[in-house]
C-alpha cells in the first residue's frame, strides 16, 4: 500500500476553479503515491483539460497495477460550494477513479488568511493505493464497482 498527498491552488474561488484545484490535487496525490509523477502530464489551464489529466493519471496508475483504495479531499474556501455541489463532485471523482462513492470524502474547511488576500481556493488530497499483482483481478474489481 502507498499513500499520496496532493495540493493545488487557484487565485480565484469560482466554481470552475474549485473543480480545477480538486482535480489537480487528486492527480498529484495519485501519481505521487504510485511514484509516477515524472510520467504524469503537467497542470492544465482549464477544467476540460484537468478532467483529461485525471483520466490519464488513473490510466497511468492502473497500467502500473495500482488501484485506489480511498481518496480524501479537503477544499479550502469560504462559502463557494454547496453541500450538493460537494456531493456531486464526490460522485464524479468516484467514477473517475473507479471506486464506490463511499470511498471518497470531499469536505470543506474555512479559507485561511493566506487565501483571503486573493479570494483564492485550494484543495488538499490524500489517497491510499494498493498494488494488484494480478492485472486481471484489477480489471474484474473495476468492472464490479470496487
Amino acid at each position: 500500500m502507498r499513500v499520496g498527498l496532493g495540493f493545488d491552488h487557484r487565485p480565484q474561488g469560482t466554481a470552475e476553479a474549485i473543480v480545477q484545484v480538486v482535480h489537480g490535487a487528486v492527480v498529484e496525490a495519485l501519481t505521487g503515491a504510485a511514484g509516477l509523477e515524472a510520467e504524469a502530464s503537467g497542470a492544465a489551464p482549464d477544467s476540460e483539460a484537468e478532467g483529461r489529466d485525471l483520466r490519464e493519471a488513473v490510466r497511468l496508475i492502473e497500467r502500473h497495477n495500482y488501484q485506489v483504495v480511498n481518496l480524501d479531499i479537503t477544499l479550502v474556501a469560504d462559502g463557494s460550494p454547496s453541500i450538493s455541489h460537494l456531493s456531486g463532485l464526490r460522485d464524479e471523482l468516484a467514477g473517475a477513479i473507479h471506486v464506490a462513492p463511499a470511498n471518497v470524502s470531499v469536505k470543506q474547511a474555512p479559507r485561511t488568511a493566506w487565501l483571503e488576500a486573493d479570494g483564492g481556493v485550494a484543495a488538499i488530497a490524500i489517497t491510499l493505493l494498493n498494488q494488484i499483482a494480478d492485472l486481471d483481478a484489477l480489471h474484474a474489481s473495476i468492472r464490479s464497482g470496487g
